[in-house]
């Protein structure tokens, strides 16, 4: 059973990401804008939703923002929680001025919520403690995965942004993330 987006629900079906969880549970989290970033439960041996279990989860939304903005949600488990990474407000507009995307971060002790960000904020409130953001060079990071090597402990971005210097081109950065006082920081 695909999740589908038409006739318009009051959610986008964009985004997917999958979380293989400890007990092997596997959870898509996907969505964006309107309502905000929403979350099943997956069947490891189809692929697809899981059989009988409807539930949906709302693990993220931006109200009172222009157009609700959040969207490409990546989901990791490190340590005793579960970290809800999202890319905010705007990408890909009509100027570089006008695109203000940027990546936040949220935890629980639950997959499936409720997130709250640094200072408390619950995501559903539109909380989410911006992780990054553009700058001089780099414009509207965004689009990200988290990604945690359970092998080697390497916890990595893969995000785009784009090179003001060259009028915006977009590029495909990879950083690594180191942690500090349980949250997530951008390291080299």
């Amino acid at each position: 059973m695909p999740i589908h987006c038409l006739p318009l629900p009051d959610f986008n079906a964009l985004d997917p990401n999958i979380l293989v969880d400890a007990d092997s549970s596997v959870w898509m989290t996907y969505g964006s804008y309107w309502s905000g970033i929403k979350q099943q439960r997956i069947d490891p041996a189809t692929g697809m939703l899981m059989a009988g279990d409807s539930t949906r989860y709302s693990l993220a939304m931006r109200p009172g923002t222009p157009d609700d903005a959040i969207e490409g949600a990546s989901l990791v488990h490190h340590g005793d929680f579960y970290y809800l990474f999202v890319s905010v407000d705007h990408c890909c507009e009509q100027t570089l001025a006008e695109d203000d995307y940027k990546q936040a971060v949220g935890r629980s002790k639950s997959p499936h919520g409720p997130f709250v960000d640094e200072a408390g904020t619950p995501m559903m409130d539109g909380g989410g403690t911006v992780l990054l953001k553009g700058n001089a060079a780099w414009n509207a990071p965004g689009g990200w995965t988290a990604y945690l090597d359970e092998t080697n402990g390497d916890s990595l971005l893969i995000f785009h942004a784009q090179d003001v210097s060259q009028g915006g081109v977009p590029h495909v950065w990879l950083k690594t993330l180191a942690w500090s006082s349980g949250w997530p920081t951008i390291g080299d």
